[in-house]
């Protein structure tokens, strides 16, 4: 009767030993399993990354959304910095009204207001009093005081000159390309440098994204041509915390990591519900001293300094964004070829240049069929007579030279024999 416990307690040894040994390898499976799962990279970080991703870009977007109503009033001070004197100490005129040449080695400053609505924007410069005094004491060209706007529709200008007999010239065409000169809608993300219009939201959609999504900085980029070039646009966003904010953009010809245009914006605050606009700004022009040099040189430098933003601002209407031309200014419509002065203080409407229009043909009847088809019957009629009668004295005086020269030489032989 002792002999089953005796036994037991005999096999419990193995028993002990076997299971604890069957243990320990499942406690060390089990936790080599573990660290490799917490040391190695969890299968869906690609779709995580790329998702956050995807929300940067759909933040990006809504930015863009938010500043379809802004009005920015700034200062802008440009300082071109001239590698070499200038050839000719002859001026010239760049497309906005700048006078370029000896002239422009000093900065010029430059007071701005820049509205946008929708597509429709206000571009307007005029220079600042020291500017102005300065350049009459060196004895350089008037900055004018110079309007661009642009809707879906058409596009105007007024440039307003001081010493000039012109004194106010104004413009009218048909949608125009963007002003290429201005600076503050590339710096609030509206417009890639140099690109005649707007950029599109499907644009962004399609846009490179770069980076980290954990990093503070997050850049998308756009591809485009330019001057038969490729060139990529790079937006760089902080996205620290609270709205994003564009710390910079650069355009870079594909393949060079030079970038020839480089804008960096600094102090920023927060404006309306979810806008962070910078209120410095600065743009560098950047090119290589020589081609296939490495060496480069700032060939322009340009400073704005905001003093205002207004964000959804209720002053912007579709019906503010015409020109009311002074009374007096010389107006040409480029569209119908008419050029006239504006009779009074105020917007210059369609409806009133096609009436102007047909009050010029109802007084000048041919100048309504200048543009049909012009008939030459009249050319045959008119040439053949005059070239029979050029013919006609051609001969006779061919036939009358033999004549003078027989009297001619009978009269030298009388006078000889005599």
């Amino acid at each position: 009767m002792i002999t089953a416990p005796t036994q037991s307690v005999r096999r419990s040894p193995r028993r002990s030993r076997a299971f604890a040994t069957a243990l320990a390898a499942f406690v060390v499976l089990g936790a080599g399993a573990g660290g490799a799962a917490v040391g190695a990279e969890p299968k869906d970080a690609p779709d995580v990354a790329a998702a956050r991703r995807e929300v940067f870009r759909s933040r990006v977007i809504e930015r863009l959304d938010r500043l379809q109503n802004v009005t920015v009033r700034f200062r802008s001070t440009t300082t071109p910095l001239l590698p070499t004197a200038p050839t000719s100490t002859r001026p010239t005129r760049s497309p906005n009204g700048v006078i370029l040449g000896a002239a422009e080695a000093h900065p010029r400053t430059l007071d701005c207001t820049f509205r946008y609505l929708d597509g429709r924007a206000w571009f307007e410069t005029r220079p600042d009093a020291d500017t102005s005094r300065l350049r009459r004491e060196r004895g350089e060209f008037e900055l004018p005081h110079n309007l661009v706007v642009t809707s879906h529709e058409r596009s105007e200008g007024l440039t307003v000159r001081n010493e000039s007999r012109w004194r106010q010239v104004g413009a009218i065409r048909d949608r125009q390309p963007l002003p290429v000169w201005s600076t503050i809608d590339v710096a609030l993300g509206l417009r890639c440098m140099e690109e005649p219009d707007w950029i599109d939201r499907e644009a962004f959609r399609t846009a490179d994204v770069e980076g980290d999504p954990a990093d503070r900085l997050m850049a998308i980029s756009i591809d485009a041509v330019r001057k038969g070039r490729k060139v990529r646009h790079t937006w760089t966003f902080d996205q620290s915390g609270g709205p994003l904010a564009l710390a910079s953009y650069a355009v870079r010809i594909a393949g060079d990591e030079l970038a020839f245009y480089e804008i960096r914006c600094s102090n920023f605050r927060t404006v309306g519900a979810a806008l962070s606009l910078p209120l410095t700004v600065l743009k560098q022009r950047v090119g290589r001293v020589a081609p296939g040099s490495t060496e480069t040189k700032v060939w322009e430098r340009e400073e704005l300094h905001v003093d205002e933003y207004v964000s959804d601002d209720p002053g912007n209407t579709p019906e503010t964004f015409t020109i009311s031309f002074p009374g007096g200014t010389y107006l040409r419509d480029h569209r119908v070829g008419l050029q006239m002065k504006a009779p009074t203080t105020g917007p210059v409407s369609d409806a009133y240049m096609i009436r102007r229009v047909d009050e010029k043909f109802a007084q000048y009847p041919r100048a309504a069929r200048l543009e049909e088809p012009r008939s030459f019957a009249w050319v045959w009629p008119t040439i053949v007579p005059l070239a029979a009668v050029a013919g006609i004295a051609i001969v006779l005086r061919s036939r009358a030279r033999p004549g003078r020269t027989g009297s001619a030489a009978a009269a030298a032989a009388e006078s000889g024999h005599a």
